[in-house]
């Protein structure tokens, strides 16, 4: 799994990160702690290589932070509504249509056709809890 998943996920799931009233804020402090396998140098460029530059809102696939601070950031709503969404519809193909099973269908393989592993067409639509 990419840091940039682990990161995300783990700032999701609460482990990481505070919430405050101008978003989910993460240190660089905190992030090494939180991240003391990795052992390499990319753990000093990481929080700081994926800033959407100055002037910017729009994140990226690879720009998701704004700094607010030295070593202080922000993640991006939408990447915590995108990881949000990924995990959705992970849970959803892993527990009603056979997930990622060797050889086994999913919703994902079907799109074309819309049906799923038993056949039945699915809605197709995401609903935010």
């Amino acid at each position: 799994m990419k840091l940039k998943q682990r990161f995300l996920e783990a700032v999701v799931k609460g482990d990481l990160g505070s919430i405050e009233d101008r978003g989910m804020v993460v240190t660089l402090k905190e992030f090494k702690k939180y991240f003391s396998d990795v052992k390499t140098d990319y753990i000093n460029s990481f929080l700081p290589a994926s800033t959407i530059e100055p002037g910017r809102v729009e994140m990226t696939k690879t720009r998701f932070l704004l700094r607010i601070a030295s070593g202080v950031y922000i993640v991006h709503p939408d990447a915590i509504d995108e990881t949000i969404e990924q995990q959705m519809l992970h849970d959803d193909i892993g527990d009603e249509a056979g997930g990622v099973e060797e050889g086994g269908e999913n919703e994902s393989n079907n799109k074309k056709t819309g049906e799923n592993k038993s056949g039945n067409k699915g809605s197709g639509v995401l609903y935010r809890v």
